[in-house]
């Protein structure tokens, strides 16, 4: 049982450590081609980006992870991209009415006509997601390895070559949105047959899969709107009560810790899903596999924490320049609930997989009503490491609740109809 689950998790974790490793490889050039300024911006257009592609396809893409018939997982994956195409023409009409009172509010006029482009990144990447969850269903790990390091290396190359070029923080934010198209173009590469051979035609068995699984876009697609938003607020709320330099700084502490963190924990769990639901479908117990694989998610996830708490700041001022000091400071203090939100993330599949998509849907509007709470009561009256602090403390006490009921869910799983 463990050697079928370790297999391809170590194959979509090659691949994950590429995505992730090529960028960071390049980070410490970057970081001296481009200002804490530009990161700045970086963080806020990524954090728009990243508070919408949950919700993007109505997590039909996830929905077709756990279906029992690969022709049903097929019509998920027409459905997830006519849902995508609608939600994402209502971005862009959203934006481009509101673009000036938007870059008002987020205090980011550098962001004006990049903006409209948010649309652009939020549905490449809903499109990759599917794709690589529709290549995860067939198995075909090796492809989304491959798509996984193209995204990488659209993300270095371009960032790189672009800064290099010298146009400032417009380089960060083209890298950012090829990074989606390069892991694109590879998965239509790997899987250009299978893909050529799905009828994009909406039909009868499109509405019938919408209709069937209409739950994952009620309390999924939703709350997981609200779980992006969740994690793009601290961002978003520090571009506006504090400096750019300062965005910049959490930015980078995203970059290099939470970013490959989150693409480990992605690889874990989208084949922990798929585990799963396969042991649900046969009867299998799950609380066993999901002590194992939470057992091994803590033991990684302690390491970088360890090693940011004893040496944050003296290792990021060696690694990136002096002027990223403050960002080690930044680690240092959020190591501890980045570690702690890794494991609890990556397993919280295990709801969606056993159909306890309330509870999972209820957990992610609390998160929201937290975090939203405690940005506006302290963000711009108290220091940003302050800030930092309790955002830091906040996401512990979240994030445990979130284990359990993932842990909870695994004791009882629920049997699809």
């Amino acid at each position: 049982m463990n050697n079928a689950f370790l297999g391809p998790v170590v194959v979509l974790l090659g691949g994950a450590a590429l995505e992730q490793g090529l960028p960071l490889m390049v980070s410490p050039i970057l970081t001296r081609l481009y200002t804490p300024t530009d990161f700045g911006v970086l963080a806020v257009f990524m954090a728009l980006v990243g508070a919408c592609i949950p919700a993007v396809m109505g997590r039909y893409e996830l929905a077709l992870l756990v279906a029992k018939r690969r022709s049903m997982s097929l019509n998920l994956f027409v459905a997830a991209i006519w849902v995508g195409l609608a939600v994402t023409a209502t971005l862009l009409l959203s934006l481009s009415l509101f673009q000036s009172t938007i870059l008002k509010i987020l205090n980011s006029p550098l962001l004006r006509g990049w903006l409209l482009l948010v649309p652009v990144a939020v549905f490449a990447a809903g499109l990759m997601n599917a794709g690589i969850n529709l290549a995860n269903r067939d198995k075909k790990y090796w492809h989304m390895a491959g798509a996984r390091v193209g995204k990488g290396i659209g993300v270095a190359g371009v960032s790189l070559t672009l800064g290099v070029a010298g146009i400032g923080y417009a380089g960060l934010l083209a890298g950012s949105i090829s990074g989606f198209l390069c892991a694109i173009a590879c998965l239509y590469f790997f899987r250009g047959d299978t893909l050529r051979n799905v009828d994009l035609t909406p039909s009868r068995r499109t509405a019938l899969a919408l209709k069937r699984y209409k739950d994952y876009a009620i309390y999924l697609g939703t709350t997981d709107w609200l779980d992006g938003l969740s994690l793009a607020l601290p961002a978003l709320f520090i571009a506006q009560g504090y400096s750019e330099a300062v965005v910049g700084y959490f930015a980078l502490v995203q970059r290099v810790m939470s970013g490959p963190l989150n693409l480990f924990g992605r690889a874990v769990s989208r084949i922990n899903i798929r585990a799963v639901a396969e042991r649900v479908h046969s009867g299998d117990k799950v609380l066993p596999h999901f002590l194992w694989v939470s057992s091994g998610l803590s033991i990684v996830a302690v390491i970088p924490a360890v090693v940011l708490i004893a040496w944050g700041p003296p290792l990021f001022s060696w690694v990136f320049g002096n002027n990223w000091e403050q960002a080690g400071m930044f680690a240092k203090i959020m190591a501890p609930a980045l570690s702690i939100r890794f494991v609890a993330s990556t397993m919280s599949g295990t709801l969606a997989a056993t159909r306890y998509t309330k509870i999972l849907g209820a957990w992610k509007i609390s998160a929201f009503s937290v975090t939203l709470t405690v940005l506006w009561i302290f963000s711009g009256n108290v220091s940003a490491l302050t800030l930092i602090s309790i955002l830091a403390a906040t996401d512990v006490a979240l994030y445990c609740v979130y284990f359990v009921a993932a842990l909870l869910s695994a004791v009882h799983p629920r049997k699809y109809a």
